[in-house]
């Protein structure tokens, strides 16, 4: 499931990358959606849920992101949680 598709992944890229959380398995991991499809990342440092968007480097989740919060500090309100307003 680890595979990379371009020149950097979230397995071995210096950069955490965004991805949302869409199954939650045994051993604290999860499979997580990218930009390239799924992949599976540890999600043993943070209380991640499906449904959650998390900051994953090294296939480790290193944060749970607060969207509503992200998109309203960039003034999108095209992303699910943000506010309209």
């Amino acid at each position: 499931m680890n595979e990379c598709h371009d020149d950097v992944c979230i397995t071995c890229s210096d950069a955490a990358v965004q991805v949302t959380v869409i199954r939650l398995l045994a051993d604290e991991l999860a499979v997580v959606r990218t930009e390239n499809g799924e992949e599976e990342v540890s999600v043993a440092l943070v209380s991640a849920k499906v449904g959650d968007t998390i900051l994953v480097h090294a296939s480790e989740a290193i944060a749970v992101v607060n969207t509503a919060v992200v998109n309203a500090a960039v003034g999108r309100s095209d992303v699910v949680g943000a506010d309209p307003s």
